[in-house]
């Protein structure tokens, strides 16, 4: 059997975030660099194959060509190559087209999803020209480019058709999409960011979305921009600045100036002033992801439209706490807890609070929340003692832009406004089996552990608030995974990270998700009893039945200080 030549081309655009994915994409890097150094040729697992051709630019980044159709192929050749060609997106798969009929050329619709699977297809081919192509399938990404992982690779069959044309093999019908094994997927394909709005417009929201990696990357960004926000951050849950019904006036955006012009239609000059101005911050933080991309502007009937720079009052991206903002309860009093060890007594608000057995703490502003295993606490301004607001075992307090506080109470997400009135919050999908919760800092998302019969999902809800920023109701939400039971903490690490803490014995492990992106675990440590997070993987703190705090540090985790009862960050 003979698998399809590839032809390696540079492309122009930055490498992907995904953190899992680094591995594989240097995997395939230095099989490249061996090809440079010999004959010019890539083998794929299994059989014979022809010599691949890479051709390299100036810009970065690759570009797979496969080979077309060979006279005389079998049905098994054909549907290998019509495979493989999957990674070939050039021309709009001009050469996965050649191995279909006519008629299906100018049906087959490849830009409908992406399977990513591992080892090699399995083809059964019956007498009447149908055949079964069976791949182990570990991700898939939709049409808008939302990736789904499985936590265990699941075998998906899909039927094709075979007919001979002129006395070759051709597909006569086949599923709409492509299908690329791993190591290819993670060469040509990049995380990339979506941003929008809360509806204040005083935050930047991320929504992570996966393209390919072409010179046409930025014109993708900004017709999924366009588009709107993923299902799960609807109805509200995220604004744009971008005035309805503005569309892409061109067909390809052109990144290879120093300024990257985005030509929209006339409905972009129904914006205000300020409109304009975060209608093109908005578009200039989805496109930096791209290293072909350092400054935008808007054009319209190929006029540049001037706007000037938002500074200071540009929304905040990644809201984080301070360095030193991590907070520690010693038993006696609420601290600060600097890298060194070190502490410093927090006075005023925190008193309120640092009197109660808590399990869970944070303080935003002027208000401090804990929770203990007898209820909500919650105190504000000048307050010499906190305020119960409930007297049922609560967890994983958040406090929200506009004061609300959030907790798990006897395993369902209670909200209280800022006067410690319960506030009602429409749930019907969630039911009363939370494990734990964290609202974002931006006040938008909220991220869930939610029992699942003997697993545990976990799940990111949009967040919808009336016109008060009274929140009104939780989306129906994204399942990022489903866990094994031991699944016990989610908290947020950054604006697009969550962490989720799981014990199994006497030990524990710390994934951390993207949300709509990929995962990866920290090294085991010590079982740990609770974990908070500021910003980034490196501000993970586990707390210990012991007392002990410990902060990771490269593949191991470092003991950062002794005789600590609960821990939490505030900003």
């Amino acid at each position: 059997m003979t698998s399809s030549r590839m032809r390696l081309l540079r492309a122009g655009q930055t490498w992907g975030g995904g953190r899992a994915r680094l591995a594989c994409v240097l995997s395939v890097v230095v099989a490249v660099t061996g090809v440079l150094s010999g004959c010019a040729s890539i083998p794929t697992s299994g059989g014979p194959n022809h010599v691949s051709d890479i051709d390299t630019d100036a810009t970065g980044g690759y570009i797979i060509t496969p080979a077309g159709p060979a006279s005389g192929d079998s049905q098994e050749e054909i549907l290998r190559g019509f495979i493989d060609a999957g990674t070939g997106f050039s021309n709009d798969y001009a050469v996965a087209r050649e191995y279909l009929t006519s008629d299906l050329k100018s049906t087959w619709d490849p830009s409908a999803s992406v399977l990513v699977y591992d080892g090699q297809p399995t083809i059964s081919i019956g007498q009447d020209g149908k055949a079964d192509v069976s791949v182990s399938v570990g991700a898939s990404i939709d049409q808008d480019g939302h990736l789904t992982e499985t936590s265990t690779n699941a075998d998906v069959k899909q039927t094709f058709t075979l007919v001979q044309v002129s006395g070759e093999w051709r597909i006569a019908s086949a599923p709409d999409g492509v299908a690329i094994i791993r190591p290819r997927f993670s060469l040509i394909y990049t995380q990339q960011t979506l941003y929008f709005y809360d509806p204040d417009f005083a935050f930047r929201v991320p929504d992570v979305r996966w393209i390919a990696n072409t010179p046409w990357a930025a014109t993708r960004l900004v017709q999924l921009l366009l588009k709107g926000p993923s299902s799960w951050l609807a109805k509200g849950t995220v604004a744009t600045a971008v005035p309805d019904g503005t569309q892409l006036a061109v067909d390809t955006i052109s990144t290879s100036s120093s300024v990257t012009t985005v030509e929209l239609s006339s409905q972009a000059l129904t914006a205000d002033a300020r409109g304009r101005q975060l209608m093109l911050l908005q578009l200039q933080a989805t496109l930096s992801g791209l290293s072909t991309v350092s400054k935008v502007q808007i054009s319209v009937n190929d006029t540049v439209v001037p706007i000037s720079d938002l500074g200071s009052d540009a929304p905040i991206t990644n809201p984080s706490p301070q360095a030193a903002r991590l907070i520690v309860d010693d038993g006696e009093s609420l601290a600060y807890l600097s890298d060194d060890g070190t502490t410093e007594k927090i006075a005023g608000l925190a008193d309120a609070i640092s009197q109660l057995p808590l399990t869970s703490f944070t303080i935003r502003g002027s208000t401090a929340a804990g929770t203990t295993a007898q209820g909500l606490w919650i105190a504000t301004g000048d307050a010499d003692a906190p305020t119960q607001l409930t007297q049922s075992s609560s967890s994983g307090v958040s406090i929200d832009p506009h004061g609300y506080v959030w907790a798990v109470v006897g395993q369902r997400v209670k909200v209280f406004g800022p006067d410690g009135s319960e506030t009602s919050v429409a749930q019907s999908w969630l039911g009363d089996d939370v494990i734990s919760a964290k609202l974002s800092r931006d006040g938008t998302r909220l991220a869930i552990l939610a029992r699942n019969g003997s697993r545990v999902s976990v799940l990111v809800s949009g967040l919808v608030r009336d016109k008060e920023g009274k929140p009104s109701e939780l989306v129906q939400p994204l399942t990022l995974t489903t866990l094994d039971r031991g699944a016990s903490a989610i908290v947020w690490s950054s604006d697009q990270d969550v962490a989720i803490l799981a014990s199994a014995g006497n030990a524990s492990t710390v994934t951390v998700m993207t949300v709509g992106g990929e995962s990866t675990t920290k090294t085991s440590t010590a079982k740990a009893i609770a974990m908070t997070a500021g910003s980034g993987e490196d501000s993970i703190r586990l707390l210990l039945e012991s007392g002990e705090v410990f902060a990771p540090r490269g593949s191991s985790w470092l003991q950062v200080a002794t005789g600590i009862s609960a821990i939490g960050y505030s900003w």
